[in-house]
């Protein structure tokens, strides 16, 4: 029972690394992408930079992307500023869409309720909800395959007794039985 947790919660770890690994590739190329039609110079090292900041739950594309955009705003560069904000409007429309998608998937989960686990939980407890809700899934889910377990076991453990119990009956009555054909032998009756 400990092991099956233990090896489900690994395996979710597992898991969430390769899905935000995906998400990271994915954040890397868009933003490579979007920087090389808008003109930025440093295009491959800025969207590294960002799709490595992104990859860490509590930062984000957001804490690279609004400052830069907002200051570019501010210095009156409102067309760069906008191609960019439409640029991370697209990133972070992907994301979302492929993150609870890429999740249910490899914990075969519905992408429905991961979505939902996800939101409710970033509503609750911020952005740290967006990685908590796949382990709470994972573990309503193992206690679904627990309670089989368990039924399973104590449904095996009835039948167990349910067999001795008949199995001892059996055996008081040929007792019986062979007492009283002794008795008829001994005594003549």
């Amino acid at each position: 029972l400990y092991t099956t947790l233990i090896s489900s919660f690994t395996e979710t770890i597992i898991i969430i690394i390769k899905t935000y690994s995906i998400l990271f590739v994915i954040t890397f190329i868009g933003l490579f992408l979007g920087f090389q039609v808008i003109g930025i110079k440093q295009a491959l090292n800025l969207s590294f930079f960002i799709a490595f900041f992104d990859f860490f739950p509590v930062l984000g594309i957001e804490m690279i992307m609004f400052p830069w955009i907002i200051t570019l705003a501010l210095l009156n560069q409102i067309s760069l500023s906008l191609k960019l904000f439409i640029l991370y409007g697209i990133i972070a429309l992907i994301r979302n869409i492929l993150e609870p998608h890429l999740l249910s998937k490899k914990i075969k989960i519905p992408a429905l309720y991961m979505f939902v686990a996800m939101y409710l939980f970033m509503k609750l407890i911020g952005i740290w909800g967006v990685m908590v809700a796949p382990f709470v899934l994972l573990v309503l889910n193992n206690f679904q395959e627990i309670y089989k377990i368990i039924k399973k076991s104590l449904w095996n453990l009835y039948m167990f007794c349910y067999n001795i119990r008949a199995t001892m009956s059996r055996i008081c009555e040929y007792s019986t039985y062979s007492l009283d054909i002794a008795k008829k032998l001994t005594y003549g009756g």
